[in-house]
């Protein structure tokens, strides 16, 4: 853990002399990911120093948005399907936040996470979720709309947000019954970030190939010119 945290400090430094940007995945893995220190994925509070890098960007977390302050989120590491740990809110929460906040000069992005509902055994019951990308200013860049998840199911977005200065991801917990995780970021200086709107997860159209029968097509009208010629 020590290497990661040096890496992370080396990163942010060529980032900030506009020489390189940083990328890391807030996985919730290993014990400086909750205040306690120990024992993370067993309902310990996320600290609020996990992810940050001093002097380039800045990670908030809101376990329930309806509320004044900053309010816990918590680790869990079992029956939110795939994912080993997730980022969850106590009930009644319906809604939690993860701001990344980068300092002047430098943009953020996100380019992938997971959300998962838990694996009720008892009742099996489904649960709905949403997740909001938005910049510093509240403009949303990106709105999953209601999604409805099976227990123990998870939801891939992979698409990419960029926006200069920062941005704020929202998702709904369901009471505590749907977790995040697997959070991609980077952050590097802002002229190389644009902010964008993005398409639904795993959306983005592939180039179209030209169909073999207007290959056949170019090639005959080809064919028929040089002919012509020839007869005139």
């Amino acid at each position: 853990m020590v290497f990661k945290m040096r890496s992370m400090v080396l990163s942010a430094a060529l980032i900030l002399t506009g020489s390189a940007s940083f990328a890391a995945t807030l996985d919730f893995l290993g014990n400086d990911a909750c205040v306690s220190g120990a024992n993370c994925a067993v309902a310990q509070a996320v600290s609020q120093d996990y992810g940050d890098v001093s002097g380039a960007v800045d990670v908030t977390y809101d376990g329930d948005t309806a509320l004044d302050g900053l309010q816990n989120m918590y680790l869990f590491g079992w029956g939110y399907g795939d994912p080993s740990v997730v980022a969850y809110s106590w009930d009644p929460a319906e809604a939690a936040s993860i701001t990344f906040e980068a300092t002047a000069g430098n943009g953020v992005s996100i380019d992938g996470l997971k959300i998962s509902a838990f694996n009720d055994y008892w009742s099996r019951s489904s649960r709905e979720t949403f997740l909001t990308i938005s910049d510093l200013f509240g403009t949303v860049l990106y709105n999953s709309g209601a999604l409805t998840l099976a227990a123990g199911e998870m939801w891939t977005f992979t698409d990419t947000v960029t926006s200069a200065g920062g941005l704020v991801l929202e998702f709904g917990t369901a009471g505590g019954w749907v977790g995040i995780t697997n959070i991609a970021y980077n952050f590097g200086p802002a002229e190389q970030q644009t902010t964008r709107l993005a398409g639904p997860p795993s959306q983005t159209p592939a180039p179209v190939p030209l169909p073999a029968s207007a290959l056949l097509l170019l090639a005959g009208l080809g064919g028929l010119t040089v002919f012509r010629k020839r007869s005139a």
